[in-house]
């Protein structure tokens, strides 16, 4: 075996087939975080050249270029079950990190905490370190992530899925919500809903142009996907609605003897009819609109996985439960493109707090996957130290301006 450097193609080719594979190892998510970040790709081939593993390297130069980070995101693709190939490739990462001048570098391998026995001491054993077992998202991608498993056929997969996820498709598709593929020419209106999302959730929000990179790149390899609703025709709905609570409501109040079931039936139409003459009330004054936007996300699909990256909401219309439909659609659309699994992206973890995300995504039959997290190894210890008291004072003086403010 030999390392040499490889072409974007060869490495996005092998890691599209390998079971490891991962969106952000193949070079179009490099492609999105340049030129801030710099990168390049080696592999392992054998004898005959045939290429057995790869890893894409990232480096960022900081402080006018005196200090070198190298990140291996989700660390190296390769079968992990070999284990000489897996240290060969990951001293060959070591080895061109050190050629780049790197002083540290990091790599977080996609792999479950305890697929591979003996992992954690084995990279240990070859100058890296663990980080921890670390919840939440203060590491450079969350160690936990909700996966549901799509192989099945979609009756099986919409039977596992809880009640109100259930309810909110269904109540979606009552209300005449529709899902349909975007394109890159929905980026402004994605934009608006990002930007509701991060104000009303209170998280950071990234340039336009950053997820425009990512449509651009990924392109047939992932997707904007939408959910809208038709004012009009949903006003039609609810008003159709209303008519029928109406008539059962007053056939219920001539009934002469009001037992404590037509009671809680007549109070439960009241409520309806309230929450439905509100919602009547909302529509009318956005009718003058053909369609409006209610949810966006994208979905990057890569080996076995259809990866949901980033996704908003409108303030408007929650009710009427769009985010529910968008992740059910989704998950129909990555199984035409023979995705076994969806991933719901990063979460905290057990035993953090604010975790209605998780919440959220668990309502779908999800898994809560665990990985090994970060590990660091340093190349350049003295330079390390430098930069380290260097990032706490800057931490220190950008923590007092916040105080200040």
């Amino acid at each position: 075996m030999k390392i040499i450097e490889i072409t974007k193609k060869q490495n996005n080719e092998f890691v599209k087939k390998n079971k490891w594979g991962n969106m952000h190892q193949l070079s179009y998510w490099a492609a999105v975080k340049e030129p801030v970040w710099y990168s390049k790709r080696i592999g392992v081939v054998d004898e005959n050249e045939e290429i057995l593993g790869v890893a894409q390297l990232s480096f960022r130069k900081v402080l006018k270029n005196q200090f070198v980070f190298c990140y291996v995101n989700h660390g190296i693709c390769c079968d992990y079950t070999n284990v000489e190939l897996r240290k060969f490739l990951l001293q060959g990462v070591v080895d061109y990190a050190r050629k780049e001048k790197a002083m540290v570098v990091k790599i977080d391998p996609n792999l479950k905490l305890g697929e591979i026995d003996g992992f954690i001491d084995e990279l240990e054993l070859s100058g890296f370190k663990h980080k921890g077992f670390t919840i939440g998202f203060g590491t450079v991608q969350p160690r936990y992530e909700r996966v549901t498993d799509i192989s099945p056929t979609e009756e099986e997969i919409f039977k596992g899925f809880d009640y109100p996820a259930k309810r909110g498709i269904k109540t979606a598709k009552k209300y005449g919500i529709t899902f349909e593929k975007g394109s890159i020419k929905d980026i402004d209106e994605f934009y608006k809903i990002m930007q509701e999302t991060t104000s009303r959730d209170k998280f950071p929000l990234y340039r336009k142009n950053f997820f425009k990179r990512i449509l651009e790149e990924y392109n047939d390899d992932g997707g904007l996907f939408l959910t809208k609703i038709y004012p009009s025709k949903t006003l039609e709905i609810v008003e159709k609605e209303k008519e029928e609570v109406v008539n059962k409501y007053e056939k219920i109040i001539l009934k002469k003897n009001q037992e404590e079931k037509l009671k809680n039936q007549k109070e439960s139409c009241e409520a309806r009819i309230v929450k439905l003459n509100k919602l009547i009330e909302e529509l009318k004054q956005v009718q003058d609109k053909n369609e409006i936007i209610l949810t966006g996300a994208i979905t990057i699909f890569c080996s076995t996985e259809a990866y949901y990256l980033y996704g908003g909401s409108s303030n408007m219309f929650r009710t009427l439960c769009p985010n529910y439909l968008m992740m059910w659609e989704m998950m129909r659309y990555s199984k035409i493109k023979e995705k076994r699994e969806f991933n719901f992206g990063g979460v905290k973890g057990p035993g953090a707090k604010n975790n209605s995300l998780e919440e959220f995504k668990k309502k779908f039959n999800s898994e809560l996957i665990e990985k090994y997290g970060e590990f660091d190894k340093t190349l350049k210890p003295i330079r390390y130290f430098l930069f380290s008291i260097a990032l706490k004072v800057y931490e220190s003086i950008a923590e007092l301006k916040n105080k200040l403010k």
